[in-house]
């Protein structure tokens, strides 16, 4: 996330341009943001507040959506809401829009099903098949 953030920054300044094909290798620590459910959407709102006026419209609605999951997911559905508000301002699909429809009708139902979905954790954004555990 962190490599994301400065990307984004360097990017307001500079031009650049994307190269196919890896020129660093780089060792994971298992204590990095991405491992952790909490500290990965932290990031992610933080990435949203501090450069929503830059990214496109499909990321941010996408960023918004990935925030709000996390909320159902914890039970914090006040905060899920509110983050799919916002992702109506970036896009509109009828999937998210069932969904808001859900949380503002039967919060307690949403909650379960997602849990269901999400019982090994939040899928892990870079590794296919892989979550992310829960750290409520």
């Amino acid at each position: 996330m962190e490599d994301t953030e400065l990307a984004i920054r360097v990017s307001k300044n500079y031009n650049y341009r994307f190269i196919d094909e890896p020129l660093v290798r780089v060792t994971r620590n298992h204590n990095q943001l991405t491992e952790n459910a909490k500290n990965y959407i932290a990031a992610k709102e933080i990435l949203y507040k501090k450069h929503k006026n830059y990214l496109s419209t499909e990321l941010l609605f996408e960023i918004c959506k990935e925030i709000a999951n996390y909320y159902i997911l914890i039970g914090n559905i006040a905060i899920a809401k509110n983050y799919l508000k916002k992702s109506f301002s970036h896009g509109m699909n009828v999937k998210t829009l069932l969904q808001y429809i859900s949380i503002t009708l039967a919060p307690s139902l949403l909650k379960y099903l997602y849990h269901k979905k999400y019982s090994k954790g939040i899928p892990h954004p870079n590794k296919e098949g892989e979550f992310i555990p829960q750290n409520k």
